[in-house]
């Protein structure tokens, strides 16, 4: 881990590690005006900076951390002329909470957003399981206990990464909700594109079941002990 900053309420937030190094250099940096009630006590004016890691929210003038979220937890992002929000899962209020800004450049943050984003992916694809491995996986898995199914996912999610779209593959393999869970907190981190993960929670039937898996992402982060080993 990096080293750590200080934010305005005495939270410590963790430095990123080094960012996947793109053909547009350093991160970008957007001056915003937080519309929502719970940022505003932070400044009138905030930085969002994006970068391969996900989104930071720093201040102004010393560009220190305030808040940081990775590509995994940002559930999702709209935006519209001169605004844009995202949400994510809040571990204080177990809620998906939005944060929503003003912002000017919102073209060049999509821009940006979608370059870093690529730059991920292409490292994740690179380590992507092949289409034969996978076809195996999942034979491998239908020929096995129900009980062992997960423990079989998540070992194998330790070498390499998967699509969304075979991240729910490999959800519905499993029947019982607590496997299930057990699934999604094993792919998490294991996604080539991880910003699709909600997808995957989308096979679980209830809210407090998707609550729960972030939380023990969340819980995993705090403890800085990564879910699955990552590469």
């Amino acid at each position: 881990m990096g080293n750590a900053s200080s934010s305005e309420n005495g939270e410590v937030v963790d430095a990123p590690p080094t960012p996947i190094k793109t053909d547009q250099g350093q991160p970008a940096r957007f001056d915003v005006t937080p519309l929502t009630s719970a940022l505003k006590a932070r400044g009138s004016t905030l930085v969002l900076e994006v970068d391969t890691l996900g989104f930071r929210l720093l201040k102004p003038k010393t560009l220190d951390a305030l808040n940081a979220f990775g590509w995994g937890e940002v559930h999702s992002w709209l935006h519209s002329p001169g605004r844009f929000s995202f949400r994510f899962y809040e571990e204080k209020s177990q809620k998906i909470v939005e944060y929503d800004f003003k912002l000017q450049q919102v073209d060049m943050l999509l821009a940006k957003m979608e370059v870093f984003i690529e730059a991920v992916m292409s490292q994740r694809r690179a380590q992507a399981i092949s289409d034969a491995d996978f076809e195996q996986l999942v034979a491998q898995l239908e020929q096995s206990p129900m009980g062992d199914r997960s423990v079989r996912i998540a070992t194998a999610a330790q070498f390499c990464f998967f699509t969304s779209l075979q991240g729910t593959m490999l959800m519905d393999t499993v029947d019982n909700t607590f496997d299930k869970m057990d699934v999604a907190v094993a792919l998490h981190h294991r996604l080539i594109d991880q910003t699709e993960f909600a997808t995957l929670l989308c096979c679980l039937e209830c809210q407090e079941d998707r609550d729960n898996v972030w939380h023990r992402i969340l819980a995993s982060k705090a403890h800085k002990q990564p879910v699955c080993p990552s590469s």
